[in-house]
């Protein structure tokens, strides 16, 4: 399973010249091997994570997104707030002025499956924010953050 750590070269078939040399090559092995399954369980959470995050989207959601921004003219259907276009400069803005300013689409019935054009709308951040903290839909931590 850990083809990277040869097993056996740590744990079986080892010849020590005394117990305490052989007792401090298995504790390196078994810690090493300890880091290697908890690095690869990790690497499963993160793709697992991601994945089961956008398996909700079809393929084309960049698209549909794209679409739904442009027919709003690139503003908050919600508070009118004009939203930076992909073509607008961001230099000079920070981090939290580009998030604030950065349009996204909401579900108005909280599935991502429905992409029926009724049920999207083109929301600045902090209107998004609004509507899914007051029903707590299907936000993810992080999903919403501001900063």
């Amino acid at each position: 399973m850990y083809n990277h750590i040869d097993i056996n070269d740590c744990l079986i078939n080892q010849t020590c010249l005394n117990v305490e040399d052989a007792t401090q090559r298995d504790a390196r092995c078994v810690e090493q091997l300890i880091i290697t399954v908890v690095t690869d369980i990790a690497r499963l959470l993160i793709a697992f994570m991601g994945a089961n995050k956008r398996s909700r989207y079809p393929s084309n959601w960049n698209s549909i997104a794209l679409d739904i921004k442009s027919k709003s003219d690139w503003r908050c259907t919600r508070c009118g707030m004009q939203c930076l276009r992909p073509t607008d400069k961001k230099e000079g803005l920070s981090r939290r002025e580009r998030s604030i300013k950065t349009l996204v689409v909401h579900h108005w019935n909280y599935t991502p499956e429905d992409n029926r054009n009724e049920n999207l709308a083109a929301l600045c951040q902090g209107c998004h924010m609004l509507f899914h903290t007051r029903r707590r839909g299907n936000i993810s931590p992080g999903q919403l953050s501001l900063w």
